[in-house]
């Protein structure tokens, strides 16, 4: 079952957001205070907004951001995936900005990705005129089958990242599957291991990368799921990921975002089962795991991610054993 596109759109959005405004804006660093927790208002955007609800087409995230100076902005992240011409989505973008500034009088900075086929399709701003009163709105706007994968490669940010996985799936660039696709997604798999990354932004590109542009046949996965196995073994991650815990004492708090919680204290023991979850066969394997991570403190969401499967799987596993 392929995980839908605006769902991924999301979650690297909210995973790489500083990444994602270092991309369109140069001096993001110089403006913007990134030691400040980054606020997802997903609650605000949905009552300004209340009608955007078509599914698989959108990913829209609304975020608060602080500046250097100690004020705060509000920032309007707009992926547009459906593939076919809207004639409104202009007015859509404006819609957005003048219902954030009427109900919060804030200050609101667009942008646009647009991940559609149609080489004319390009909306960039809103014009209104009539008898001499005009309003014009624009916003930035990045039109996905304007670049080339070289192009997303100039650069080590974590977003350019993710928009070349991106690239090859509009139509015109998909791979043919089965081998042709498979020499693509090791490809990218292996560029990121020599990324340096850390771990949870491993894991956050790589699932991208699996899920954005998927196999059409078991087989595939199944071949791939069991290559990148082995150089994810060898590279150390299981070991990366536990010197991390020990050595640092942290741990990841419940998600806003990108923050991270400290807690005091070393974790010890060796982190068991793979990172990958639900593995066919693998389930008794995956469920010890579980239970000895939550032993050792892990909170549910944190499991969930290493491994890979959803809270509400951790939870079950947890419930089975009356841990919870």
């Amino acid at each position: 079952m392929q995980v839908p596109r605006d769902l991924l759109w999301k979650g690297i959005l909210e995973d790489f957001f500083p990444e994602f405004l270092q991309y369109f804006i140069p001096n993001a660093d110089d403006t913007f205070d990134f030691t400040k927790e980054i606020q997802f208002l997903d609650k605000e955007l949905a009552q300004l907004f209340p009608e955007a609800k078509n599914k698989n087409r959108r990913a829209d995230k609304l975020a608060k951001v602080f500046l250097k100076d100690g004020t705060e902005t509000w920032i309007l992240a707009h992926v547009e995936i459906q593939g076919y011409v809207d004639d409104d989505f202009a007015l859509r973008m404006f819609q957005y900005y003048y219902r954030i500034k009427d109900k919060h009088k804030k200050t609101v900075i667009a942008f646009a990705v647009l991940t559609d086929d149609n080489p004319n399709f390009r909306p960039t701003e809103y014009v209104e005129e009539f008898l001499g009163t005009k309003v014009t709105y624009q916003y930035q706007a990045l039109k996905l089958s304007d670049y080339q994968p070289e192009d997303f490669q100039k650069t080590d940010n974590l977003f350019a990242f993710a928009l070349e996985v991106a690239w090859y799936g509009l139509k015109a660039n998909k791979p043919k599957e089965g081998e042709s696709l498979y020499q693509l997604k090791m490809n990218l798999f292996r560029r990121i291991q020599k990324k340096g990354y850390s771990p949870n932004d491993f894991r956050q590109v790589l699932k991208f990368i699996k899920n954005y542009v998927s196999f059409g046949n078991s087989e595939m996965v199944l071949k791939f799921e069991e290559e990148i196995n082995k150089p994810v073994k060898s590279m150390g991650i299981i070991e990366t990921v536990e010197t991390y815990y020990k050595q640092y004492g942290l741990r990841e708090g419940k998600k806003e975002g990108r923050k991270i919680g400290r807690k005091e204290g070393k974790i010890e023991g060796k982190i068991e089962g793979k990172i990958e979850g639900k593995i066919e066969g693998k389930k008794e394997e995956q469920a010890n795991t579980v239970i000895k991570l939550f032993s050792r403190s892990f909170e549910i969401n944190q499991i969930a991610d290493i491994l890979e499967m959803t809270e509400k799987d951790v939870q079950e596993i947890l419930k089975s054993k009356s841990l919870i």
